[in-house]
């Protein structure tokens, strides 16, 4: 995958050298080990290596909010608990399938929300948490029974 460093979007469909098929209704989270990008050329007249971080420049704002929230607990059975310290305006908790169908979705406006996970099999669920100030927080979370 490559990054166009004009628009600040993501193309392409490998990584490794496997490839993937991306479309527009899934999701998908990357994690990335080493963000750096390096080429070598070699000629009779020069020699130079050349490393760029690719996310120079890209503000990340999961640290600020991964403070402020908590949830619990994780593997969870029924009940799975959502801390939001200081909670000021509304939140969205978002939850997807390990396949990136959404799951549910959810308003949290108070410091604690209880949210009913008994419908849902056993396995590995992500979420994600969004403030109105776009503020985001990603995760994993595992029902078990």
């Amino acid at each position: 995958m490559e990054k166009d460093s004009i628009t600040n979007s993501w193309f392409g469909t490998s990584i490794n050298n496997e490839t993937f098929e991306l479309t527009n209704k899934s999701v998908h989270h990357i994690q990335v080990a080493k963000a750096i990008k390096a080429s070598v050329t070699n000629s009779a007249a020069r020699e130079s290596l050349i490393v760029e971080d690719i996310f120079k420049g890209i503000k990340v704002n999961a640290k600020e909010i991964s403070n402020k929230i908590e949830i619990f607990p994780n593997p969870v059975s029924d009940k799975l608990t959502v801390s939001i310290e200081d909670a000021k305006g509304i939140y969205t908790l978002t939850i997807y399938q390990v396949l990136g169908e959404l799951i549910m979705e959810k308003k949290l406006t108070n410091s604690l929300t209880n949210i009913d996970v008994s419908l849902l099999e056993n396995g590995i669920y992500f979420y994600e948490i969004i403030s109105e100030s776009g503020e985001k927080l990603t995760g994993k979370t595992s029902v078990a029974r």
